[in-house]
């Protein structure tokens, strides 16, 4: 979410825009403007279902909503989500018919299960995106959504086709994202799928800080060249 990495835009002093929502949104903090959004529509039928996907034991959702995030009970996964990404999930879902949102995670510890149910709704509803940001975390996403779309928007109308575009991943969404760079790069740790499709795999995890060791080697390239 753009509320979850204002810190880093500010630390980092970010002024290129930000794919947020796993490609669902684009944020340019130069001009505080949003650039890009997508969104679903809640019909009855998807409500119902993920209102009967609600009563399986264990089963958490949630729904992102406007830069918020709603829930009808929280678990202890979504407890988890709110500590790693210093965000707040509401208990209190407004009117869900016909609402548009953003995204919707369906968070279970049982991935198997999890795999079953997005099987059930590419079936039964074929326009919506589905995607794994963590073995725990299966998110439902508008049409055509992904992290891969957004960059190629980003590449299509706002950064210069002369340079090359960069990026890193270590799971399942990210496979998208490093397929339509340009040099797509996964840490040690990534997914096995993301991986093979990578153009090179790091020496070191993401808890080792990889990205951070790739760029200081690649700035020292540069300093020595």
């Amino acid at each position: 979410m753009q509320t979850s990495i204002t810190s880093f835009i500010d630390q980092l002093n970010i002024q290129y825009p930000v794919i947020t929502h796993n490609g669902a949104q684009i944020f340019c903090p130069r001009t505080k403007r949003i650039l890009y959004r997508q969104s679903f529509a809640l019909t009855d039928s998807i409500a119902a279902t993920l209102a009967t996907l609600a009563k399986l034991e264990n089963i958490e959702i949630m729904y992102f909503m406007n830069e918020e995030i709603y829930t009808n009970e929280k678990g202890p996964l979504i407890q988890i989500f709110e500590a790693k990404e210093e965000l707040t999930v509401f208990e209190q879902i407004p009117t869900l018919q016909n609402e548009y949102v953003t995204k919707i995670i369906i968070a279970h510890t049982n991935q198997a299960l999890l795999t079953a149910i997005e099987q059930q709704i590419n079936a039964e509803y074929p326009a919506i995106c589905t995607t794994f940001s963590e073995p725990e975390y299966l998110e439902l996403l508008p049409t055509n959504t992904s992290k891969g779309n957004a960059l190629t928007f980003l590449k299509n109308n706002y950064l210069d086709p002369a340079r090359q575009v960069i990026t890193f991943g270590n799971n399942l969404n990210d496979i998208p994202l490093v397929s339509e760079a340009d040099i797509g790069i996964a840490v040690l740790n990534a997914h096995p799928e993301l991986k093979r499709v990578s153009t090179f795999v790091l020496e070191k995890t993401n808890q080792e800080d990889a990205i951070a060791d790739y760029l200081e080697k690649l700035q020292l390239t540069k300093v020595m060249a």
